[in-house]
């Protein structure tokens, strides 16, 4: 929802509340169990939890009281690695995190016992991962140049037989990011080489995606518009590239509706 902004150094860091009126005057300082602060730092969007993974490889969850303290750390076991990424789900029930190590962990936060709700999946070399919006699905990418749907209950159930739901592929090489329609309708995944595609998450999934490329020069990121309407791509030489998703209907290829070079981009 916005409201809360952690702030640190390499000494310290602060909890500012966004819905206070006098911002500078309402910060807060939260204690550090490492010297060197927090690599990733994640808000649940119900404002229940603070989410923090330090570089010894401690994830730590700290529950938001009413008045906006917090309460003492949980730590979150088992990561033996710093962790690369940490991700949300929209109805703030499911943790995602993946290790350097590539071990990789669902939690689930609405569990009376959040820190002995770890299960265990996907034991190849995660890069990326984002949920759908309806929170029940997720999709991780890996090194091997697929991307798999996986059903957030499966995992939770039945972490060390899961299997996904469907599995895109067809990249040669690594996936380095995905990014997800508002809608849940469309998966975007890039490799850095330059390789962009976008996939149907309508079912039944498809079994090709629509190539946006070769580019002419690597893709470092890919998003997509609030609306859902325009599916948008930076490149290394600093090119925005922007696509209209309707123009994808009828065609398995479509060039960009706006192409952003120099200057501008």
């Amino acid at each position: 929802s916005g409201r809360w902004l952690v702030t640190d150094s390499l000494r310290s860091a602060r909890l500012w509340d966004l819905a206070d009126e006098v911002i500078k005057m309402n910060s807060r300082p939260l204690q550090l169990d490492e010297p060197i602060g927090f690599d990733l730092v994640r808000v649940s969007p119900d404002n229940r939890w603070l989410v923090t993974a330090g570089g010894k490889g401690t994830v730590e969850l700290r529950a938001f009281r009413n008045g906006g303290s917090l309460s003492s750390p949980i730590r979150l076991e088992g990561h033996g690695a710093s962790a690369k990424l940490l991700r949300i789900s929209p109805d703030s029930r499911w943790l995602f995190s993946s290790t350097r190590l590539h071990h990789t962990f669902l939690w689930d936060l609405k569990s009376p016992a959040p820190a002995s709700s770890s299960k265990a999946f996907a034991h190849e070399r995660i890069v990326d991962a984002v949920f759908l919006p309806d929170s029940q699905m997720l999709v991780t990418s890996d090194a091997a140049g697929k991307a798999q749907l996986w059903r957030a209950d499966d995992i939770s159930n039945r972490a060390d037989s899961a299997v996904p739901v469907h599995v895109f592929a067809g990249h040669e090489g690594g996936i380095c990011r995905v990014a997800m329609d508002p809608k849940g309708r469309w998966l975007a995944t890039n490799r850095f080489e330059g390789e962009l595609a976008l996939w149907s998450l309508t079912p039944p999934y498809a079994s090709e995606s629509h190539k946006l490329g070769p580019m002419d020069t690597p893709v470092t990121f890919s998003t997509f518009s609030p609306d859902g309407h325009w599916l948008i791509a930076g490149c290394v030489n600093g090119t925005i590239k922007i696509w209209e998703l309707s123009s994808f209907a009828d065609a398995a290829h479509a060039k960009p509706a706006v192409e952003l070079t120099g200057p501008e981009a």
